[in-house]
């Protein structure tokens, strides 16, 4: 590594290379882990095991439980205008995808949707978040305005949906007789 210029200093700066040497990945730390664990005794097992269920009943730490006091004072129209903007954002997102043709270079990309590996051409898609409340607002409570068949994979973090026709998702982004995608 690089020092300061002084033999006697603590401190250094390391180059890429040593870092990459020295570096643990998750795939070797979950495998010493299991490794470790098929030799640990019978009651160091059930130790851990209490320990992991313990931690797994205490209360999220980032999780809101109570409306914060700044949002208290004109709670409804701060959700409104969040909801906006984030609506604006989402329509802008869409409307590209719908209206411009994929750049020449992503036509020959292969995408993984899902479990399903497709090569894009001349297909259009978009991967975005999009806020609980708003996701509520455009495709129901627990996705209940989409069709069974538009739902393609679902998990815990992420839903692959694929909308066959422009109209279905001018119908489906469509509030108050407003249309983001239009």
């Amino acid at each position: 590594g690089l020092t300061d210029g002084d033999e006697d200093s603590d401190f250094s700066v390391a180059t890429y290379d040593e870092i990459a040497e020295t570096c643990v990945r998750s795939f070797e730390l979950v495998s010493c882990a299991g490794a470790h664990w098929r030799f640990l005794s019978l009651a160091l097992k059930e130790a851990w095991k209490l320990r992991a269920l313990r931690l797994n009943k205490r209360a999220l730490p980032a999780k809101f439980t109570f409306i914060p006091h700044v949002l208290k004072e004109d709670f409804k129209l701060k959700v409104l205008q969040s909801l906006t903007n984030e609506w604006f954002v989402s329509g802008t997102n869409m409307k590209r995808s719908i209206m411009k043709a994929p750049r020449r270079e992503l036509s020959a990309m292969v995408y993984v949707f899902g479990s399903e590996r497709i090569e894009l051409l001349s297909k259009t898609y978009r991967v975005f978040y999009m806020s609980d409340l708003l996701k509520e607002c455009i495709f129901g409570d627990n996705f209940s305005k989409l069709k069974k068949s538009e739902i393609l994979t679902r998990s815990k973090r992420q839903v692959l949906i694929h909308i066959a026709s422009n109209a279905r998702i001018k119908k489906l982004f469509s509030l108050n007789s407003f249309t983001s995608v239009c």
